[in-house]
């Protein structure tokens, strides 16, 4: 629902933190998703950063260039209350792009392996911060973006908390675009070598104003208590890594096409 005072969205949609710095992400729904390090913490199953199903969203017209965004996705448990909100605030202004986003996960469900899960079973609130910059120059053919995040648990006793880092280079060369984007995630504060670092790099090759052919290899290096995946990332990823400091690797070719 458009209004002139804003959007009204219901239903299944990306929520205001994933939002935020969506289009920074040069390799974004494909293998090479930032996501296999933002968003989760190693081994999470319940990662931020995500499409929500039965959410209330709302956007707000641009105003000077700021937009605010909205997201509450209504509890879906009956037996513990688990609600969802993320709120950020964006600024786009020409070749100029920056963000700050948060969200805040209610009661977050404590399955093996989430960043929720402790010895005694016990359930926390979980919560994300999230800055995003961009700048785009030499005549709109070049972009550098980069994302920072803090994830951490509420109120327990020893807190799980991790921040991580994304930097990525797209070139515009003609029908090609050249893609390198590497990110790394600090160890948490529970255990020790739970980091990771990332990347990948590709090319996309423009068929038509529709159409674009691309390539990419991308590789997540784990510490040997850390459990990154590929793609979205974590235990839910396209590709789940299954033991502690196990790497991953993937070659992707595919097809988009805008219809």
């Amino acid at each position: 629902i458009a209004a002139p005072v804003g959007t009204l969205v219901l239903g299944a949609t990306e929520n205001a933190y994933r939002l935020s710095t969506g289009n920074l992400d040069i390799s974004r729904d494909s293998m090479g998703d930032y996501n296999a390090i933002m968003g989760n913490v190693s081994g999470a199953s319940t990662p931020f950063d995500e499409r929500e199903a039965n959410s209330i969203n709302y956007w707000s017209p641009k105003m000077n260039s700021f937009q605010f965004l909205a997201a509450y996705r209504v509890d879906e448990d009956g037996a513990v209350e688990r609600d969802k909100y993320s709120l950020a605030g964006v600024y786009e202004n020409g070749p100029y792009y920056a963000s700050l986003a948060h969200e805040f996960h209610e009661n977050e469900a404590n399955a093996t392996g989430s960043i929720s899960s402790t010895a005694t079973g016990r359930i926390f609130d979980t919560e994300a911060w999230k800055l995003g910059l961009g700048y785009t120059f030499n005549r709109d053919n070049t972009k550098v973006n980069f994302v920072y995040e803090d994830l951490a648990q509420d109120g327990a006793a020893t807190v799980i908390d991790r921040t991580a880092w994304y930097l990525a280079l797209a070139h515009k060369m003609g029908s090609n675009t050249f893609k390198v984007a590497y990110a790394n995630a600090d160890d948490n504060d529970v255990g020790s070598n739970t980091g990771a670092n990332w990347f990948v790099v590709g090319v996309d090759h423009s068929l038509s104003k529709r159409t674009t052919v691309y390539a990419l290899y991308a590789k997540t290096n784990n510490d040997s208590g850390a459990r990154y995946g590929l793609a979205t990332g974590g235990t839910s990823g396209a590709v789940v890594n299954s033991a502690n400091g196990k790497d991953l690797s993937t070659l992707s070719i595919g097809i988009n096409h805008d219809f």
